[in-house]
């Protein structure tokens, strides 16, 4: 009778254990389980915060308040580092504020997420053209242009800096293609006549800025390359002409060959 009693108590005993093994394991599956959900939960509460921030910045943006817009994109970008819109408008601020340097960090942490954010290859071109980083600047202009080759300001910056780093040629393709894009904008016809005089193609020179001058009879500079060019095709006094309307717009540079090639004239 005791043995039966001592092997009932002894199932007992396992049942019970059996029973308490199972209630801990649902205990720490819950705890686990809750653990995942706050975790999740704050997961969330950090994007929403994040695009909250994000809105307070473009606020702040279009009040002026750039500085403002700087500190909330940057709150976005730190709780949301994935999203790259985040990191491009902190970046862009950065860029508008002149914090240069840290600007090309971020834009290249933008193209890090995206590799295909034509607007990031830009910004981060504009940035080291500053810095004087030609080679660099053209490199992400040339990236903008394969990415979006509709993109007029990109085919300008890249002419603008080919031309600065002496690749006239270069320099004549990109303003092409800008002039394609927006036949209406005088500067790159001038900016494409500048480079003709540069290497010397005067005609076609004279062709561009005449056209950049009909577009803006303002712009000095044009007067002063056309007088360039006209003086090269021995058309002394059209070029006389148009250094006395550089002058008179204001563009200094056009004094010293009216100097020396037009008074004598007279």
């Amino acid at each position: 009778m005791v043995k039966i009693y001592q092997l009932y108590r002894l199932f007992f005993l396992a049942a019970m254990l059996l029973w308490f093994s199972s209630a801990l394991a649902q205990v720490e599956g819950e705890g686990e389980s809750n653990s995942v959900l706050q975790m999740s939960r704050e997961l969330n509460s950090d994007r929403t915060n994040a695009r909250s921030y994000n809105r307070d910045g473009l606020m702040y943006e279009q009040g002026g308040q750039l500085k403002l817009a700087l500190d909330a994109y940057t709150r976005a970008s730190d709780m949301s580092p994935e999203n790259p819109d985040y990191m491009f408008n902190m970046a862009n601020m950065q860029f508008q504020l002149g914090h240069i340097k840290r600007a090309i960090v971020s834009f290249a942490e933008v193209i890090a997420l995206n590799k295909y954010d034509v607007e990031a290859y830009m910004g981060r071109g504009n940035c080291r053209a500053l810095l004087g980083n030609l080679d660099g600047a053209i490199a992400d202009y040339s990236r903008t242009v394969r990415l979006r080759p509709t993109f007029p300001n990109a085919y300008f910056q890249k002419g603008l800096y080919n031309m600065q780093a002496g690749n006239m040629y270069e320099a004549i393709d990109d303003f092409t293609e800008a002039a394609k894009l927006t036949p209406e904008l005088d500067r790159v016809w001038m900016n494409r006549g500048k480079a003709y005089t540069e290497v010397e193609r005067f005609r076609k020179a004279r062709r561009d800025l005449s056209k950049s001058l009909d577009l803006n009879p303002k712009l000095g500079e044009a007067y002063y390359l056309r007088g360039i060019a006209e003086y090269n095709l021995n058309n002394t006094e059209k070029g006389c002409a148009d250094f006395q309307s550089a002058i008179n717009l204001g563009y200094s540079k056009a004094q010293a060959l009216y100097d020396k090639f037009c008074k004598q004239e007279k």
